[in-house]
């Protein structure tokens, strides 16, 4: 479990070390750092390898990612494995992160060469959460209704408006803290990084309101054309 309101780590008291789930798993729904940083190292101990060097090899190196560009520091060992923060601590220039939304844009292709199976990818850019999903008191954002694996989506909140409903429903981005912000649009086949070291950062509410101008007036400007 998590404990971001009580705890100025924003952390739980478990971190790197499953506990016992506060609820009957499916029947909540809560976005914090830990969540993320155990199913890393639930990750570790099934492959037996560095997520740093995995991804290099897979991911950053076959898209051309220099290793100056992109760094993922370690902050833990598993089982001997050197381990980063699964949750964040990466460092990374916008033309590099652009080139991951365009690997996703391309649905994985790069080149020629399939790095990422497009089915897979087509499960992590659907929602995951249903709208209809009661959420934890420890949630950090409410992402019901617009969340897949580690993607935010435009998709129907539990209010019942769409995350951005000016924008194509078929976007799908990232999050980062400081207001880093990485958009894929398959509609309008563009890729858009916003970089940023805003503390404190916008609220989500803030966020989504404020995009949701933004990549509408990016429309119009097609139409305008």
């Amino acid at each position: 479990g998590g404990t971001y309101h009580t705890d100025k780590e924003d952390g739980s008291d478990t971190p790197r070390d499953p506990a016992a789930p506060h609820y009957a798993p499916g029947t909540r729904y809560g976005y914090w750092d830990d969540a993320v940083n155990v199913s890393g190292i639930v990750w570790t101990r099934i492959t037996r390898t560095s997520a740093y060097s995995f991804f290099r090899s897979r991911i950053s190196d076959p898209i051309g990612i220099p290793a100056d560009k992109f760094s993922w520091p370690t902050e833990w060992v598993v089982d001997g494995i050197e381990q980063p923060n699964y949750a964040g601590g990466v460092e990374i220039t916008a033309r590099e992160c652009a080139r991951i939304g365009h690997l996703f844009l391309n649905r994985g292709n790069w080149d020629g060469r399939q790095l990422i199976s497009k089915s897979w990818l087509d499960v992590a850019t659907t929602n995951q959460v249903p709208a209809s999903l009661h959420e934890s008191y420890y949630s950090a954002a409410d992402c019901r209704g617009m969340h897949g694996y580690h993607w935010w989506l435009n998709g129907t909140r539990p209010s019942g408006r769409r995350t951005f409903p000016d924008v194509p429903y078929d976007l799908f981005f990232t999050v980062g803290t400081g207001h880093n912000m990485l958009f894929v649009i398959p509609e309008w086949d563009m890729v858009i990084v916003r970089l940023g070291t805003d503390f404190p950062p916008p609220t989500v509410e803030q966020r989504l309101s404020f995009w949701n101008t933004v990549l509408a007036m990016i429309g119009e400007s097609f139409t305008a054309l």
